[in-house]
């Protein structure tokens, strides 16, 4: 249940990226801006998956929703700043917001965003490598026991959020 929900978000993220690429944004303009802040529940996404995988973590508890405050506080900030906005033309209100310089809080969030995600990574791998060291000391057969997959799958999203911040940068 809990990887059905993380791709519900990340089909929000990519489903965002194909409208803003195939113009449905420019004629579409109150749609524009929901699916930006998914990007801040990836990271608390992983590493809550990664608890749930190695037993670290038997239930959801209301605590964990404090790793949603970035996401609720950007989709909060986006959805006031753009579609609070009284104006003609709302496309291009959301171009003048988006390239204005003077904007601190938008070109700081794609660092933030992907920096955030790199944080929860460095934790998933390490909670991976504590497991993997603590494992023979649990059990003493090991062999069907390989979490080489969720390694991949870190691995995977490590590089991804390497090659866009390189980009941002």
């Amino acid at each position: 249940k809990f990887l059905n929900v993380w791709i519900f978000f990340l089909s929000i993220q990519l489903t965002g990226a194909y409208l803003g690429a195939s113009g449905f944004y420019k004629t579409h303009p109150r749609y524009f801006g929901y699916d930006s802040s998914p990007v801040l529940l990836q990271g608390p996404f992983l590493y809550l998956y990664v608890l749930l995988v190695l037993n670290k973590l038997s239930r959801l508890k209301p605590i964990l929703f404090l790793h949603a405050i970035p996401f609720i506080f950007f989709t909060t900030y986006f959805v006031f700043k753009i579609h609070g906005a009284e104006s003609p033309d709302l496309y291009q209100h959301i171009v003048n917001f988006l390239s204005d310089p003077s904007n601190f809080t938008i070109h700081v969030f794609g660092l933030f965003a992907h920096l955030h995600l790199i944080i929860y990574l460095i934790l998933a791998i390490r909670l991976l490598r504590i497991h993997t060291k603590e494992l023979p000391d649990e059990f003493s057969y090991t062999e069907g026991v390989n979490l080489k997959w969720l390694q991949n799958v870190i691995n995977g999203i490590t590089v991804i959020a390497l090659i866009i911040i390189l980009g941002l940068l």
